[in-house]
């Protein structure tokens, strides 16, 4: 007799599918379509295998500040448990929740907003050692 599957087990599957849809949902909107990205902003593009081991789905190339790094999750807990298991995140990744409600401009939004805190953080930084 075959054992059934635990529910985490499920629940984990289930999670991982609406992970890989909500970073869909990031490439339609950041990569595929047409939208007027701030001129500091090179590309979006989805990140390696490697990257992604890292916990990196997206890199954000920017003119000024190198590579953002950026991690999508499906729900808040998801958010948080990547918190967790990253409480000092030496990278600065851009952490951003995506649900299914949300739309193209939304997703947008998010990554930007994340990403522009970040660019600040990293030009505060820099102009503070120059100093």
């Amino acid at each position: 007799m075959a054992s059934r599957p635990r529910s985490g087990m499920r629940k984990g599957t289930t999670a991982f599918a609406k992970g890989m849809l909500r970073e869909f949902d990031v490439l339609d909107a950041c990569c595929f379509q047409d939208w007027a990205k701030p001129d500091w902003v090179l590309s979006i593009r989805p990140g390696s295998e490697e990257k992604d081991a890292q916990g990196i789905d997206f890199v954000m190339y920017t003119k000024d500040v190198g590579k953002i790094f950026i991690q999508v999750k499906s729900s808040h807990r998801g958010a948080l448990r990547f918190m967790d298991e990253h409480p000092r995140n030496p990278r600065h990744i851009v952490l951003i929740v995506v649900d299914d409600r949300a739309n193209s401009v939304d997703i947008r939004r998010r990554i930007m907003d994340g990403a522009e805190k970040e660019r600040a953080w990293r030009l505060a930084k820099r102009n503070h050692s120059e100093a």
